[in-house]
């Protein structure tokens, strides 16, 4: 494990390197990062600092809005401690490169505990969500919040597998965390994930026959759990929602980013290959949904392998995907634009994360190699 952990550490090192050696590329880069983060971080901070209270009121813009119930405010993620220690810029760096590095071993956990795959594919599915193209958009666009929620998603996975096969109190307790991780690091995943979770537990007792009744215990306190740990801002979100300006979205409807056409949707998923360095430049961050050469490959490799029914679901869950990626050039934007979850998702490109969930049963083609 600690041979594991240096390797993970050695990737995250080297993703991070051109950050490292120059933090600009980040912290000032004209992106959400500079622009919204920083300073609602600068703010709470200097607030603690000074009031030694808590602010749940940010009055930095014209007569004030909520902090409490802002679900990017990052107000009670325990992690965000270490603002207060460092310096803002410094540690964002290293909260950037924490979550990365334990978002790998999370993915080496997930194949090595959960799917039973061997040390060294183990290692290789680590290193294949911690490179994950799409997470360099993330971190690149200054999506802190999306970058923090990719640690989540492994260890979630790992506790649904996990109380589907061996349900007990321990993996409640890791389903509460993950989901509360997400939740505190953006709401919208948040509760896509609590769905997909609520509907693997329900698909593994009632037509995979893979669990017990245990299994809907366990997973069920885990839930309560979690509820009891968002509470003290999940309740005043949803004392708010019907305040926010997002529900402006629903009256004038739409949904970024806006494709060309399908051709550069394809060409966005391979540009290395279709597109030219030109088009890499290009891109709006919203529309960075690199898949990678070589994960692709291995990807199809690992499709042609799986059994049946995971080829269904995996079939189900790109197909998906990408129906919903395709926004504006989808066959389904009609329907999808009279839907409102999905108009205030407001970026049709952030189901992508999806493809990255996938990851762990398509990597298991690397049994072949290694």
């Amino acid at each position: 494990m600690i041979i594991s952990v240096l390797i993970f550490l050695s990737a995250c090192l080297l993703l991070y390197l051109p950050i490292l050696v120059n933090p600009r590329l980040i912290l000032e880069r004209g992106n959400d990062l500079q622009e919204f983060y920083w300073p609602i971080f600068y703010f709470i901070r200097e607030h603690i600092f000074s009031d030694f209270s808590l602010p749940l009121w940010n009055n930095m813009f014209f007569s004030g809005t909520p902090l409490l119930p802002d679900p990017q405010s990052f107000l009670f993620y325990l992690p965000n401690i270490i603002f207060l220690i460092l310096p803002i810029d410094l540690a964002f760096i290293i909260s950037l490169l924490t979550h990365s590095l334990f978002g790998g071993i999370g993915a080496y956990l997930v194949a090595k505990h959960g799917l039973g795959f061997s040390e060294k594919s183990s290692i290789l599915t680590g290193i294949l969500y911690l490179t994950f193209p799409r997470t360099a958009g993330f971190i690149e666009a200054g999506h802190y919040g999306f970058v923090t929620a990719t640690t989540w998603l492994p260890f979630l996975i790992l506790s649904a597998i996990k109380l589907t096969k061996r349900p007990n109190f321990s993996w409640s307790v890791l389903l509460a965390l993950s989901l509360s991780g997400l939740f505190f690091s953006f709401t919208t995943l948040f509760i896509v994930s609590a769905l997909l979770f609520i509907l693997f537990v329900a698909g593994s007792y009632l037509f995979l026959k893979t669990s017990s009744v245990n299994t809907l215990i366990f997973s069920a306190l885990g839930i309560i759990l979690t509820l009891g740990l968002t509470a003290i801002a999940l309740l005043p979100q949803l004392e708010w929602l019907p305040q926010t300006t997002r529900y402006i979205l629903l009256q004038d409807r739409d949904v970024y980013p806006k494709w060309n056409g399908k051709i550069e949707f394809i060409k966005a998923i391979f540009p290395h290959i279709i597109g030219n360095g030109k088009l890499i430049n290009q891109l709006d961050s919203e529309k960075w949904i690199a898949s990678g050469i070589f994960l692709s490959i291995l990807a199809l490799i690992g499709f042609v392998k799986l059994k049946g029914i995971f080829k269904i679901l995996i079939i189900i869950i790109v197909s998906g995907t990408i129906l919903v990626s395709l926004n504006n050039v989808s066959p389904l934007s009609s329907l999808l634009l009279s839907i409102d979850w999905y108009v205030l998702s407001r970026v049709s490109t952030r189901v992508w994360f999806m493809s990255g969930k996938t990851i762990f049963r398509k990597t298991e083609s690397s049994r072949l190699f290694i």
